[in-house]
């Protein structure tokens, strides 16, 4: 006996197009606002997704991005970024100033294949080949890279 299942329709009603390669990973922003993505060339962009489409960074990484995540802490508006090379970058993206990248995971080595905050958006949790990394968000580290000039 046929159910008579919803039909939907999938289509595509807006598409993003550039010159940066394989485009490999895409995450929304907590609010719905703004859309990350990584490419194969290791490109880095966050986009507006209201009427104006900014593109608002855009930077170029060492290596391909292969996850996003945002910390979905409305206090603390960041976008992590694991690259193939097995680094982690955490962009702190300022609305009203200018954003700035540092590092986790430095020299990891293995790809990151994916990255998860837990619940309470204290701990980063990265799949790096065939290791589980799990990073302390609450301690920051001192190196800040100033990226006012990207964008």
């Amino acid at each position: 006996m046929a159910t008579n299942t919803p039909q939907h329709d999938y289509s595509s009603f807006h598409t993003m197009r550039g010159n940066f390669g394989s485009v490999l990973t895409v995450a929304f922003s907590p609010q719905g606002t703004l859309v990350a993505y990584g490419t194969s060339e290791g490109v880095l962009r966050i986009e507006s997704l209201r009427d104006d489409g900014d593109l608002l960074l855009d930077i170029k990484l060492r290596s391909a991005v292969t996850s996003l995540i945002w910390n979905p802490d409305q206090a603390r508006t960041s976008l992590f970024a694991g690259e193939v090379n097995g680094h982690i970058h955490r962009v702190a993206y300022v609305p009203s100033g200018s954003p700035f990248m540092d590092s986790y995971g430095e020299g990891q080595g293995s790809p990151i294949n994916a990255l998860v905050i837990e619940q309470e958006s204290k701990i980063l949790i990265a799949a790096a080949g065939g290791m589980i990394c799990f990073y302390n968000l609450e301690q920051q580290g001192d190196a800040e890279v100033n990226l006012g000039d990207s964008i």
